[in-house]
């Protein structure tokens, strides 16, 4: 029996041994410890969509670039942003906190970030990734949203990185600083490159009143291709009064037209409201060939009748030769170069050049790179035209919209 009572002692004494001091299971705490570890994808995913959003009041939009690049970004942001240049970057504040950063390249603390979620939208020019990530190294954790956007400059891809909390955007804001960007030249012509589609054109037809005639514009473009390598013919037609209804009315050139002699017609004769249902008989035909139409209003037409016509008939090319000669005089070019003294103010051979210039543009994407081999117009216009032989329409955007990176 004593030795009994000795085996019962020394059992619960062994018992004992296995509780810690303060009475706790080692089990018990071994199971808190596993439900204690670090958050996971899923509680973060959780933690950030919980977070209270600062409404946009409106937003304001703004280009910014690289000085030496032509091809800009625009972004929309939040009115309550203010962005404060540093060197190459700009930090996002709002009232008198820094809420975010706004840098060129990839952004330099990637390694201090987990991202949640990623998903990648196109926008007009370009690409952005959005990134939703977290930096859990301190309490609470910070969320933020990461944008990357990407678009081709002039000789290489572009690379701009916007990282902002995500109080900072609401539903509004996430979807502008995704899918309105854009991408724009910061020097743009109208009409350069506007035909492209006709640089393998073989043969183009210019119709018109007497303007085509005394212009000579049919013999200046073909010199105009002549001289730069284009292997182009061009047929000008010129007869007095002429007007749309005129050459449609002419089963001869509606035949040609028909029959695909020409990869595209230059139509001028936009005067009375004929020349409006004109304009839709002659698409028809040219659809039928696949040639493409362009309407080409000379200096004496009436703007009213082309905006009609070619509102009705759609999918027509405007060039407006007549706008040009006119934007070129109100620069300085006397009236007198592009305008004969006479009764109707028939065309000169310098506005034949403006307007053969113009086409040639249009469909080469360039301004002729040699001169005319008729030497003496060619230095007409150089004297006349200074700068426009080389620059043509093209605009700069205002510079007091545009923001750049150093």
């Amino acid at each position: 029996m004593k030795r009994f009572f000795i085996l019962l002692i020394a059992l619960s004494m062994l018992i004992c041994s296995c509780t810690k001091d303060d009475g706790t299971d080692p089990a018990s705490t071994s199971s808190t410890a596993v439900t204690t570890t670090a958050a996971t994808t899923a509680d973060h995913e959780l933690a950030y969509k919980s977070i209270e959003r600062i409404t946009a009041n409106g937003y304001t939009s703004r280009y910014f670039g690289f000085d030496n690049e032509n091809t800009l970004i625009n972004l929309s942001f939040p009115t309550q942003w203010t962005l404060k240049q540093c060197k190459d970057s700009f930090d996002i504040i709002r009232g008198e906190k820094t809420v975010g950063f706004f840098c060129k390249g990839e952004a330099d603390d990637l390694f201090d970030w987990t991202a949640i979620d990623a998903h990648q939208d196109t926008f007009t020019g370009g690409k952005v990734e959005k990134i939703i990530e977290y930096k859990d190294d301190s309490s609470p954790a910070e969320y933020r949203y990461r944008y990357v956007y990407s678009y081709n400059c002039d000789k290489e891809e572009c690379r701009l990185t916007l990282a902002v909390g995500c109080a900072e955007v609401d539903e509004r804001t996430e979807a502008k600083l995704s899918l309105n960007a854009f991408t724009k030249q910061r020097y743009e012509s109208a009409t350069i490159g506007k035909l492209s589609e006709l640089k393998n054109a073989r043969s183009v037809l210019i119709l018109g009143n007497s303007f085509v005639g005394s212009s000579n514009i049919g013999n200046i473009l073909q010199d105009m291709l002549d001289s730069n390598s284009k292997r182009v013919s061009v047929y000008a037609e010129a007869r007095g009064f002429a007007t749309v209804d005129t050459y449609t009315e002419d089963p001869d050139i509606m035949a040609e037209i028909k029959s695909g002699k020409y990869d595209a017609v230059f139509i001028c004769g936009f005067y009375f409201a004929p020349s409006i249902e004109a304009l839709t008989v002659l698409k028809g035909a040219c659809d039928q060939s696949k040639t493409a139409l362009i309407a080409f209003p000379a200096h004496n037409e009436e703007t009213s009748i082309l905006i009609s016509a070619t509102s009705k008939c759609t999918n027509v090319h405007t060039l407006n030769w007549k706008s040009e000669i006119n934007s070129l005089i109100n620069k300085g070019v006397s009236r007198w170069d592009f305008c004969y003294d006479d009764d109707f103010g028939h065309s000169t051979e310098l506005a034949g050049y403006v307007g053969a210039h113009m086409i040639y543009r249009s469909i080469y994407g360039e301004v002729p790179q040699k001169p005319l081999y008729d030497t003496y117009l060619q230095q007409d216009a150089e004297e006349k035209l200074g700068d426009y032989l080389k620059n043509a329409d093209t605009v700069e955007l205002d510079k007091t919209k545009i923001t750049f990176f150093e």
